[in-house]
This record gives C-alpha cells, structure tokens and sequence, in this order.
C-alpha cells in the first residue's frame, strides 16, 4: 500500500492562482513522550488554490440580481396575480441563465410574491459551479444573492 505525504496531497492545489478561490491551510502535529522527555513539534502553512471561479460567479450572482430587479421595476404589472408574476419571472430566468451557464455555472431563480397589492415579490438567485476537483475529491460551491423588487402599476 503507498503511502503519500501531505505535500503530494496537496500539490496539485498548490501556489495562487488568478481567478481562483485560495485558502490559507495550516497543518500542525505535536506528539512525543513526557517521561523521556522527547516532544516532536510540526507546522505548515500552505496556499492552497481550488479551482472554483469565485470572482466570476459573485459577478454573475449580483448580475443576474440587479438586472431581475431592473426587469421587474421597469415592467407594468397590471394584475399583479400568481400565474402573471410566473409568466414574468420565467421569461426573465429564461434570459438571466445564458451568461452564468456559458460560464459553466448551473443558475436558479426561486421567488415569492410579497405583497399583491403592491406587487412586490422576494427572490433568491443562486450560481453553482458542479464538480470542483478538491483534496478530498469533487465538490460544488453555491452562491446566493436575496432581494425584493416591486413592479410598477398603473396608476
């Protein structure tokens, strides 16, 4: 059976790379033996690099919620009724995903109508990047941005 030290482990997520998500890993071991006095002592610290996007995907994140607001405050809601706001924000995912999924992200839109009187609606918009090759094997990293908008109404 091979065995492999923390820096084969780790180096292929070694260094700092633009555009990636770095995080600051420090591996420490203490042992030894209080009756004859020997005591082992080890510390590293690494930057390690995961291939997660995170500059693009806040980007896309915040994007795609700034622009659902802007679509939402610049459209007319005259009955502000469940099957209208649905139509609505269907259109608007259909329109939102294509960037974050060109990039590769997989993009939600999840939204709840407020208040129909003023035809406000609370949405959450999430960015996943799927299979990340890590460490320990693949992994996914969700980003979420929440906000309220209302459409404007005849009047």
């Amino acid at each position: 059976m091979a065995v492999s030290d923390n820096l084969s482990s780790l180096a292929p997520f070694n260094g700092s790379l633009a555009g990636v998500l770095d995080l600051s890993l420090r591996v420490s071991a203490t042992g030894g033996s209080p009756t004859s006095g020997v005591v082992f002592e080890k510390s590293e610290t690494h930057t390690l690099h995961l291939p997660f996007r995170l500059g693009e995907a806040v980007a896309d994140c915040i994007g795609a919620a700034q622009a659902l607001v802007n679509g939402v405050s610049g459209f007319q809601m005259a009955n502000c009724t469940s099957a209208a706001v649905a139509s609505f924000m269907s259109s608007e995912a259909s329109l939102l995903e294509g960037g974050p999924a060109a990039a590769g992200f997989e993009f939600r839109l999840a939204y709840t109508i407020l208040n129909s009187a003023s035809c406000s609606v609370g949405f959450q918009i999430s960015i996943e990047q799927l299979d990340i090759q890590g460490i320990g094997g693949e992994f996914s990293v969700l980003m979420e941005e929440n906000g309220t908008a209302s459409f404007a109404t005849p009047g």
